[in-house]
């Protein structure tokens, strides 16, 4: 089970970097985020135009790293590429509950 969950986080991170270089080679160049439609009114005409949005140098668009995650990664993985639950989890997790069954094992064989 950990092997497997650091397997995910492996390619959860090969995903968050491959999206951090887009992200640094998309910020020095200013990208166009959209259209807008805009209405110039100018002596009495009306005209619809639509012009381009360009975006914010330095301020890159949010990153998701989901939706380029596929199964269980996906499910495993908040929108920022952290996890939900990560071997350090499960290691914490059986430690603490190897403790617990333990006890209650011993505690039902003394009291039969």
């Amino acid at each position: 089970m950990a092997n497997w969950l650091m397997r995910i986080q492996k390619r959860v991170k090969q995903v968050v970097d491959a999206m951090e270089k887009e992200r640094s080679s998309a910020s020095s160049s200013a990208k166009v985020l959209g259209e807008v439609e805009v209405e110039l009114v100018e002596a009495g005409q009306v005209a619809n135009e639509k012009k381009a949005v360009p975006g914010v140098p330095g301020v890159p668009p949010p990153m998701n790293v989901r939706t380029k995650l596929t199964g269980v990664d996906k499910v495993l993985t908040r929108c920022d590429g952290s996890m939900y639950f990560t071997d350090h989890h499960l290691d914490i997790v059986s430690r603490y509950g190897y403790l617990a069954a333990y006890f209650i094992v011993v505690l039902v064989f003394l009291f039969q």
